[in-house]
């Protein structure tokens, strides 16, 4: 008789999920040392944002803050950083800026009193440290006992693994996402105001949310957020003087100049999808078809706002949930590491048995299968002019979104979508 096991036999489902997530992580590490040898640092993708934050946080430091959104200045000081650490000039073809406040340059400043590619390996690992810390903090606070696999499982998810490959901030938008969160568990509403106010970090997240807070009345949260959001604005305006508001105004309506605005090409949004759609057929009829998603999509989160079922201690945290995939669906920046502000929700929910595994896994395997699989059809289809893999990075994420809301609304109203749409 053969006693000899055989490889990958009778493993059940968790045995399949923890090979899966050992060859996610193998695929990660590949990923980033195949860019690192043949590309290097900050010249397409790796460390590309760090360098933006810390060019930001070195001008701040070296010229003033109102200096940041001076792009003759910007321009002058980055030119002086590409000769200094040899940066290949078509990374900064144009002066590039952040589109936050002025008070929140501050931690850029800090990491800019660093060589710029050692701070980028420092930077790195704080993120991995912070994250780990946060998340273990997050669900222990929500008496999670098997806190440990949630946090492999969230580092995990491509959202935060392309945060640190681009040497993004991102990590306070999750922090911010999951303290709000925390301190509505909590009914601390008040102090649930002054953690959304840390979301102006990313402000176009709070298009829907302010709204939805409105019609539901929360004066404590509204009010505190609004009074932390006047101080930030206040204490931004004085550091770098009245007379420089114009240059952040118009990086708001203008972005960059000289730039393509936002790369609206490479976002996750129905604004990606237009665009996209606009070269392969009518752009007046590709737009059509985005203002009609638009409009459905914001039906279909004001009818859960308006009609939900509270038949659970946790109705509303969920219907937060789901304004914030609304918003990352409908709004008009929205990019790959912004989807950290997911992920407490993500695990919150996953943990407490709400959030199907189905869902999850989804957005934890389902986008690096779809580029191991399918981008390498951009070269077979000879479609690579069209940036193929950040298409489909877009399209999955803006698929996985999508599919979330659609349930999460179907839960809430413990209707179909199809009898929502038949109710209206």
């Amino acid at each position: 008789m053969n006693s000899k096991r055989k490889l990958f036999t009778n493993l059940g489902s968790q045995g399949w999920i923890n090979i899966g997530m050992v060859g996610l992580f193998s695929f990660y590490i590949i990923n980033w040392l195949w860019t690192y040898l043949i590309q290097g640092l900050f010249l397409d993708t790796l460390g590309v944002d760090y360098l933006i934050m810390w060019s930001v946080g070195y001008t701040a430091n070296h010229y003033g803050y109102a200096a940041v959104y001076n792009f003759n200045i910007l321009s002058s000081i980055q030119d002086q950083i590409s000769l200094l650490y040899g940066i290949h000039p078509a990374v900064f073809p144009a002066p590039l800026s952040l589109f936050q406040f002025p008070i929140f340059i501050f931690p850029f400043q800090l990491l800019a009193l660093f060589d710029l590619r050692s701070g980028f390996y420092f930077w790195t690992f704080l993120n991995v440290v912070i994250f780990v810390l946060y998340l273990r903090y997050f669900l222990i606070q929500n008496n999670t006992l098997d806190w440990q696999r949630l946090v492999i499982m969230a580092g995990l998810i491509y959202y935060f693994y392309f945060n640190l490959f681009c040497g993004n901030f991102n990590i306070f938008l999750m922090i911010f996402m999951g303290e709000f969160l925390q301190s509505i568990n909590k009914r601390k509403y008040f102090l649930s105001g002054i953690w959304l106010c840390g979301i102006l970090i990313k402000m176009q997240i709070l298009i829907l949310i302010i709204p939805y807070l409105i019609y539901k009345q929360k004066w404590k949260t509204l009010s505190s957020f609004s009074l932390a959001s006047f101080a930030c604005i206040t204490f931004s305006a004085w550091i770098i003087g009245l007379n420089n508001l114009p240059g952040l105004f118009q990086l708001w309506i203008a972005g960059n100049p000289g730039t393509s605005w936002d790369a609206p090409n490479n976002m996750m949004n129905l604004r990606m999808l237009g665009y996209r759609l606009s070269q392969f057929i009518s752009p007046v009829i590709a737009w059509g078809i985005i203002l009609v998603g638009t409009l459905l999509i914001l039906f279909l989160i004001i009818n859960t706002w308006m009609n939900v079922k509270n038949n659970s201690i946790y109705t509303e945290y969920l219907v937060y949930f789901a304004t914030i995939l609304a918003t990352f669906i409908i709004t008009w920046h929205s990019n790959t590491h912004m989807e950290m502000a997911l992920i407490p929700f993500m695990i919150f929910f996953y943990a407490k048995k709400i959030l199907p595994e189905k869902l999850l896994y989804l957005h934890l395997f389902g986008l690096p299968i779809s580029i191991l699989l399918l981008a390498p059809l951009g070269n077979v289809l000879g479609i690579q002019q069209y940036n193929f893999q950040f298409s489909l990075i877009g399209f999955m994420i803006l698929l996985s979104n999508v599919i979330t809301l659609l349930w999460l609304i179907k839960y809430l109203l413990k209707d179909s979508i199809y009898e929502v749409l038949q109710k209206a």
